[in-house]
């Protein structure tokens, strides 16, 4: 009876799981504190502009259940976390610049492992020039705080860019 009795909750577990969606909206994660900045001076005004690319949601399966992602969403966290930074910096950010920066995050995958990874591809484009692709990941137990720490992390990145700064101060 015992070994029945577990059975059924095993596989009333299982079935729960298969029906779980997850909407992972990058709004309702913590990505306010960007703190590995670097010191910006110099800095000439700039235009940050999201470049969309009219996805739709798309589900990814992850450990029994599906989570919903849209990168577009990604794409407007993006670019407003990295205003923010920038204007934390004292770097003026107005709508219409001679520097612009347009971002697009390509591809938001989660990766499970011992850990879940968050990765974002994403393309950031200089002035008139091309699109370069970039990649930043993080990793932790919760699949949604790795996603906000690849957020982050994908600010941190872009700021720390060689060309990227080069560019912000007219070199």
């Amino acid at each position: 009876m015992k070994q029945m009795l577990k059975l059924i909750f095993i596989n009333i577990a299982v079935l729960a799981c298969w029906s779980c969606t997850s909407h992972l909206s990058p709004r309702d994660l913590d990505t306010q504190d960007i703190s590995t900045v670097p010191s910006l001076q110099n800095i000439k005004p700039v235009t940050i502009r999201a470049k969309l690319m009219n996805s739709k949601e798309r589900v990814q399966p992850l450990a029994g259940t599906d989570v919903i992602v849209n990168e577009d969403e990604f794409t407007q966290v993006l670019v407003e976390r990295l205003t923010d930074a920038l204007k934390r910096n004292n770097v003026p950010v107005v709508p219409d610049s001679e520097r612009l920066v347009e971002i697009q995050v390509v591809r938001v995958s989660l990766q499970p492992d011992m850990t879940f990874y968050c990765v974002i591809d994403f393309n950031r484009k200089l002035g008139n020039g091309e699109f370069y692709g970039f990649q930043s990941r993080s990793k932790n137990w919760n699949y949604e705080t790795a996603c906000e720490d690849a957020i982050k992390t994908t600010v941190t990145d872009i700021l720390h860019d060689q060309d990227t700064i080069k560019y912000l101060k007219g070199e």
